[in-house]
């Protein structure tokens, strides 16, 4: 079962742990599109994150949204006349 999602507020302090899951889970999403090959490299871990690294979490991010939502968009349907190459 998923874990339930954390809402964070802007005062919001992330713990080590709660890092290291983000990353685990932003890692476990790069995986699971492998034919992305252009994806940004990420850290072993976030300490002495910098803008740099953040921006290469949030890429990875958008690449596997913008994945999602063309596979949504280019639905192929299967019907009498296209399944026999009509």
């Amino acid at each position: 079962m998923p874990a339930k999602p954390k809402i964070w507020a802007k005062e919001d302090i992330p713990t080590p742990v709660e890092m290291a899951e983000y990353l685990a889970r932003i890692q476990a999403a790069r995986d699971a599109f492998r034919s992305i090959t252009d994806f940004p490299p990420l850290p072993p871990s976030l300490d002495g994150l910098s803008f740099e690294t953040a921006n290469h979490l949030e890429q990875v991010l958008s690449q596997v949204q913008e994945t999602i939502t063309n596979m949504r968009e280019s639905r192929v349907y299967s019907g009498e006349l296209q399944t026999g190459g009509i």
